[in-house]
């Protein structure tokens, strides 16, 4: 089983249509006790659902029923050694297919889907899951700094900095309080020597940081610290590439364990991109409502796939609309059964959204999904931007 990484989805993507139907099994190992019995429950309405496809003839649904209990003979013993908080995505066909990936656990719910093509659309949602993040941590007279991905659970490039301090300045450090020493415990020569050691430790800190960057290249930084004025300081020494990647800060120490400190991480980092994915949403809906480029709901979104306007797809979660595509000229409709360029029917799907994706992807747009929490957004389900207007 390998970490998700942005050819799968491509690769999956373009498995459109193919000529041996695909089982997509997405399955959430949040709860170990369960595993099995979800893993059971799934395969037997895959086998439901494959006995009612009209798609189907009856050699594709024998062979895609001994496929599902191949599946299931394949998992059954794996899954309960697999970490919680990840999810397992498996996509197989009768020709040989065989592909696993390991996905966060927030991706989605555990489903299977039986389709001639691999159902790809909770990876659309995995954009973030990509991006390098590099999480530095420091107090007074340690730091660390690694790397992560959302999709990965471990920690890369893993650096502890540790500079050495006099015992003398150390003490008085920590008892300092806004940068400042206690009555009773010394003059500001003091003061300004305990400043400057801990000053060279954080330009050492950020020295270091930054060797990091330029050998991982990660994209977006998040700084941490338990002291604020350590947090300024940290990020004025910063190199400006650096300055540019910061997107958020959390507390938290050099020691705490790796998984404490990838946890925190983590968490800082969802939040930052919910309030992301808020903004960007309220700036999809202010272009529309200033007539610019941006549409909203499917007959216009529908409209502009088929013109090759959309820069940006934006789907809701539950988006799911059923309409008819025209695989030859790539057209799009939620009525129209005829395509209006080659004349020929087109084929009817109950979810549109997975060849709209498809469509957008191809044509190099990116897709991305509108945060449950955005009211304004819900009623119309999928919006865009565009690259220009008709």
């Amino acid at each position: 089983m390998t970490s998700l990484i942005r050819e799968d989805v491509q690769q999956l993507i373009a498995m459109k249509n193919q000529e041996n139907p695909v089982v997509s099994l997405y399955l959430n190992l949040n709860r170990p006790q369960q595993r099995n019995s979800e893993l059971n429950s799934l395969l037997h309405s895959s086998m439901q659902e494959i006995s009612a496809d009209d798609r189907l003839n009856d050699d594709q649904k024998k062979s895609l029923q001994a496929l599902s209990r191949q599946i299931h003979d394949a998992l059954h013993d794996k899954i309960r050694l697999q970490p919680g908080g990840e999810m397992l995505a498996v996509f197989a066909d009768t020709s040989g297919l065989w592909k696993e990936l390991r996905l966060p656990a927030s991706v989605a719910n555990s489903q299977v889907h039986i389709g001639f093509s691999p159902y790809t659309r909770p990876l659309t949602a995995l954009k973030n899951v990509f991006t390098r993040y590099g999480v530095l941590i420091a107090d007074s007279r340690e730091a660390r700094v690694f790397t992560m991905y959302q999709g990965d659970r471990e920690a890369r490039h893993d650096v502890m900095i540790s500079d050495e301090v006099p015992d003398q300045v150390r003490v008085k450090a920590s008892m300092t309080s806004g940068g400042q020493v206690m009555a009773g415990l010394g003059d500001q020569r003091i003061q300004r020597h305990i400043q400057d050691h801990v000053q060279r430790h954080l330009k050492n800190t950020a020295d270091q940081a930054f060797a990091i960057f330029k050998k991982a290249g990660f994209d977006r930084l998040l700084l941490a610290s338990t002291d604020e004025q350590v947090l300024s300081s940290l990020y004025r020494h910063l190199h400006s590439y650096l300055q540019q990647r910061c997107i958020t800060e959390f507390k938290a120490e050099p020691r705490e364990e790796t998984e404490v400190l990838r946890e925190k991480a983590s968490n800082a980092i969802q939040a930052w991109e919910s309030a992301q994915a808020m903004q960007r949403v309220d700036q999809l809906m202010e272009e529309y409502e200033s007539g610019g480029l941006a549409v909203l709901g499917v007959e216009s979104v529908l409209q502009a796939i088929n013109f090759g306007q959309v820069h940006t797809l934006v789907l809701g979660n539950d988006f799911q609309e059923k309409g008819f595509v025209c695989d030859q000229d790539r057209t799009f409709s939620s009525s129209r059964q005829t395509c209006p360029i080659c004349g020929e029917a087109m084929r009817q799907t109950d979810d549109l959204a997975e060849d709209m994706i498809e469509a957008v992807i191809v044509h190099n747009g990116e897709v991305e999904h509108a945060p449950d929490a955005h009211e304004g957004f819900r009623p119309y389900g999928v919006g865009a931007f565009l690259r220009f207007l008709m």
